[in-house]
């Protein structure tokens, strides 16, 4: 008697769906960049998530004003959508704000340290340290000068 083994290797295959981490990150870094048109249109810097949740709140106001006649129950559902938009609109810019405080906090205290460092600097080499009052005065002699 003779017995064949047979072996077959299985593949799984996993479905692509918004949940999968190279997606999810893609499709994240795409909203978070620029909208060249939207930039162009508005006259500042708009990413095209703030694109997409602005036309949603617009698009949910239109069907709510639309069904406000037949269906106050999808009215309520719809502007209900609208407002949870513009809430995270708000967060978001919130956010943003958030970081660019501390973005520019970072900055201050790098060039307050440069600025100390120099004055270390000064100091060891027997000059007399510069203070915020002495490059008052130097600006206001430079433009009175001019």
């Amino acid at each position: 008697m003779q017995t064949t083994a047979s072996l077959q290797r299985t593949a799984q295959l996993r479905p692509l769906s918004v949940s999968t981490p190279s997606v999810r990150k893609a499709l994240g870094a795409w909203l978070n960049a620029k909208s060249e048109l939207f930039t162009i249109l508005c006259g500042f810097d708009c990413t095209r998530r703030e694109v997409l949740r602005v036309n949603l709140c617009a698009f949910f106001m239109i069907v709510a004003a639309a069904a406000a006649e037949t269906n106050l129950l999808v009215t309520f559902i719809f502007i209900a959508l609208a407002a949870w938009q513009v809430y995270r609109l708000n967060q978001e810019d919130n956010d943003n704000k958030a970081r660019r405080r501390m973005a520019f906090e970072q900055y201050t205290d790098a060039v307050g340290r440069a600025f100390a460092q120099y004055n270390t600097e000064r100091m060891q080499q027997g000059e007399a340290p510069v203070t915020y009052d002495d490059i008052k005065l130097l600006k206001q002699k430079e433009n009175s000068n001019e």
